[in-house]
């Protein structure tokens, strides 16, 4: 998980359904309003808000395998209800694991324990959890290890004044140590460690960096790599000045 910008305004088809109900909002009617090119429409603009990838597991969202989460539950009976059309109110999440990538994955199919994302936080009200909106930029409060696990980063936590526990509580709530999770972040850093042999030059340190900016650059289609934190986590302080140089462009 990892800092992304909060979608201010609502999009076209969001405005028009607000304008025409007024106060009397309701998401499923929204999602059904315009036969439905109002929702995806609302859904791509927070994908590409995002730069492509899940606001929690970070990976990659496309075509049906993404939808529109609500980070204050719709049930939440403070104020759900009445932020189920708020823009501000909005992420685009993964599917939480309820959808089998492909027949490789098997180990991956839907399951309790395989739950993530919006997913596993569910419906309820949700104490101590981190929206991804209010992360600091930089440093990561988040940090993968070399097996994939996903934990706190308690010295930028403590250097940015973010708690370690809501991190840890978040990570928790989302499920985002799930084995499914874990065993793609675990591979997605074997495959670094194998890439970077052959960026490791003496001769030309350069060539080293030059390929960590492509890894944690926005591709033409203005979308990130997936797992962008084990990416950031793998290669440390490195990453951490190369963000901080192209910082806002990957938030």
């Amino acid at each position: 998980m990892k800092a992304i910008r909060r979608l201010r305004t609502p999009t076209s088809g969001l405005a028009q359904y607000l304008e025409d109900v007024g106060d009397k909002t309701n998401w499923d009617e929204f999602r059904s309003h315009n036969s439905g090119a109002s929702y995806h429409e609302l859904r791509e603009a927070l994908t590409q808000n995002q730069h492509g990838i899940c606001a929690y597991c970070e990976i990659a969202i496309r075509n049906q395998r993404r939808q529109v989460e609500h980070v204050i539950p719709q049930s939440d009976d403070r104020d759900g209800k009445k932020r189920t059309t708020d823009i501000a109110n909005m992420v685009a999440c993964c599917m939480g694991g309820t959808v089998q990538i492909d027949a490789e994955d098997r180990h991956r199919r839907p399951g309790r324990d395989n739950i993530s994302c919006g997913q596993a936080k569910g419906g309820e009200k949700v104490v101590d959890f981190a929206d991804p909106r209010t992360l600091p930029a930089l440093p990561s409060v988040l940090r993968v290890i070399d097996d994939g696990q996903i934990e706190a980063n308690k010295g930028n936590c403590k250097r940015t004044g973010f708690s370690a526990d809501r991190v840890t509580s978040t990570i928790q709530i989302l499920n985002l140590n799930t084995e499914r999770l874990r065993l793609q972040r675990e591979k997605r850093w074997i495959g670094l460690q194998e890439e970077s042999l052959q960026f490791n030059d003496p001769d030309n340190p350069l060539l080293m960096e030059t390929w960590i900016r492509h890894l944690l650059s926005t591709d033409e289609n203005d979308r990130l790599n997936p797992l962008f934190t084990t990416t950031r986590s793998y290669f440390g302080e490195l990453a951490e000045t190369i963000l901080e140089e192209e910082s806002p462009k990957w938030i």
